[in-house]
């Protein structure tokens, strides 16, 4: 979900979304922080732009996370693991060329170069795409405004991985501009600017017996330029340096340890241009352990904790308790417990602006997760199942203080929902997917689900092998309509059409040319076709920055793309 001023910018993971900043979610790039230190969640150009063709596979983390990740680990960890070459043989050089063209003027292009030896491994890519987008026309928005919202984007990348014996380096610069409707939802329509720079390097050291320590050091460049109205600009940049170390090693047969320590410094500049800009230094530092315990065959714990300290908030300490059971070759259950946590960052504590106040006042939020999980596993059938109930305290809220809102810690919310998750390998050919989650939320107002998250989401989804080399995929994803602004007693004053539930189907077809031909010139060459928004659904979500308009437009209309990668 996003807003008029970060499209798609916002993922909820069991229903924490109460702003359109992305910063109960912390994203790694190959198992590193990838975040702005302005907001903690400008992540819009990741979600809209991140190159599919290069990602090897995403992993997700429900629930807190904060003892392992830190700050942002809140309601979940989502992990994008970029593809490595599939060569076998250590002195090799491989490249790769990707080209898609789609509906609305879309075209993309990926190169890759993929080199190793005994000792190294080192990957590049080079990423260009651009889309005119769909065209919501005739909306209205705050002033009595109206015009079209667009949906163009447009970006160049560059992503390295690699590593050189016990060193290795992440890294990714991007630069990417959006169309979207200001920081006020008023029109007509602007851009939103982001350039974007990431590096990590660590160094890996292999002790005694079982024991590894690692150290790392990842900087995060960010900036951001965007219209807040039609006559004031605003450009912000942040800069961030993370250290952390880490040791792994075993205490005994069936007992493993964690150790860390991290130390983060974030600075840089906030504000408008036709105002004296803001400059900010602030860190914040942490420790935590982790034991894993194995009981018996059957019984595992994992119990540990974090302490937390940033420059204006008091020490911190988030716990995690899980207990394992193994019943039997088939069913497992778990039992846990763990506390997240997520500091204010620059805009929260030193915004000064006529029309939002920051406070070096702000603590930290906090959530505490309770989970209960029976898993199912037998041949071709995964089957899980997770009740979980959350505790959600000292909300960053914005508070009319001496007539300016000002961001203040305020009011609770619980969650409290089930999720469950199917995977059954019909045949040698065909595999269904299905998933499904129900959600419920209460502040401490009493109001019901104002977190904006519809309660029912149900995926379905079956691949099935056409012929050899050739597989198609289906995939259904209900939503049902979030909460409006109208239910939780707001009345918008520019309207546009309501959010309500919908089918989001995708279509992807996959050919391997290798089984089409003999010639070898083809064997490392693949077409895709992906259909998005089959049933060509119209999609508004509720307007979560600027409620004095209802909705924002998502989605519509039936688009598609066909993609030609070829290895070399």
């Amino acid at each position: 979900v996003g807003s008029n001023l970060y499209p798609h910018n916002r993922l909820s993971v069991r229903g924490v979304i109460q702003t359109h900043t992305d910063n109960k979610v912390l994203i790694l790039l190959n198992g590193h922080v990838l975040r702005d230190a302005n907001q903690g969640g400008i992540n819009t150009d990741i979600y809209n732009l991140f190159p599919i063709e290069l990602i090897e596979k995403i992993e997700i983390i429900r629930g807190p996370g904060s003892i392992l990740y830190g700050t942002n680990a809140f309601s979940g960890v989502v992990n994008i693991i970029t593809k490595k070459s599939d060569h076998d043989n250590a002195h090799s050089a491989n490249s790769e060329l990707n080209l898609s063209l789609g509906t609305h003027s879309t075209h993309s292009a990926t190169v890759s170069h993929h080199k190793e030896h005994q000792d190294y491994r080192f990957d590049v890519a080079l990423n260009q795409q651009k889309t005119a987008g769909e065209t919501f026309h005739d909306l209205n928005g705050e002033f009595g405004s109206s015009g079209d919202y667009p949906t163009d984007k447009e970006i160049v990348q560059m992503l390295i991985n690699g590593h050189y014996k016990s060193v290795s380096v992440n890294g990714l610069i991007s630069d990417s501009s959006q169309g979207h409707v200001k920081s006020l939802y008023q029109f007509p329509s602007s851009t939103l600017d982001i350039q974007r720079g990431h590096l990590d390097v660590g160094y890996k050291y292999k002790g005694h017996k079982n024991w590894t320590s690692s150290s790392n050091i990842t900087y995060n460049f960010h900036e951001v330029a965007f219209d807040i109205s039609n006559s004031r600009d605003t450009q912000t940049d942040s800069h961030s340096y993370l250290w952390e170390i880490k040791t792994i090693g075993q205490l005994s047969e069936g007992t493993s340890l964690i150790l860390g320590a991290s130390y983060e410094l974030l600075e840089g500049t906030i504000g408008n241009n036709s105002d004296i800009p803001t400059h900010f230094n602030t860190d914040r530092q942490s420790t935590y352990g982790q034991v894993n315990w194995q009981l018996s065959k059957k019984r595992k714990l994992v119990f540990g904790a974090q302490i937390n300290k940033a420059e204006f908030t008091d020490f911190h300490l988030a716990p995690r308790f899980a207990y394992i059971h193994t019943f039997n070759s088939n069913w497992i259950g778990k039992v846990l417990y763990g506390e997240a946590y997520r500091s204010p960052f620059a805009t929260d504590l030193f915004l000064n602006s006529p029309s939002l106040q920051g406070s070096e006042d702000l603590k930290a939020e906090t959530i505490g997760t309770f989970d209960f999980q029976m898993s199912y596993h037998k041949g071709n059938v995964f089957w899980s199942n997770t009740l979980y109930e959350s505790e959600h305290d000292d909300l960053h809220q914005r508070e009319t203080i001496n007539d300016i809102p000002t961001f203040v810690n305020k009011g609770s919310i619980t969650y409290a929902g089930l999720e469950t998750e199917l995977r059954y390998q019909w045949s040698e050919k065909t595999e269904v997917l299905a998933n499904a989650s129900y959600q419920k939320s209460l502040d401490n107002e009493g109001i019901d689900n104002a977190t904006f998250q519809p309660q029912t989401m149900i995926k379905f989804g079956i691949s099935h092998q056409l012929t050899k080399g050739t597989t198609l995929s289906v995939h259904d994803s209900y939503f049902e309509a979030p909460t409006t602004l109208e239910e939780i007693g707001l009345t918008p004053s520019a309207v546009n059409a309501p959010p309500s539930d919908y089918h989001l189907v995708t279509f992807n077809l996959v050919s391997k040319l290798k089984a089409f031909t003999s010639n070898p010139f083809w064997h490392k060459s693949t077409v895709k076709l992906y259909i998005d928004n089959v049933l060509d659904e119209t999609i508004y979500f509720t307007s979560i920055n600027r409620q004095n308009v209802n909705s924002v437009p998502h989605h519509m209309g039936i688009n598609g793309h066909i993609s030609f990668q070829m290895g070399f």
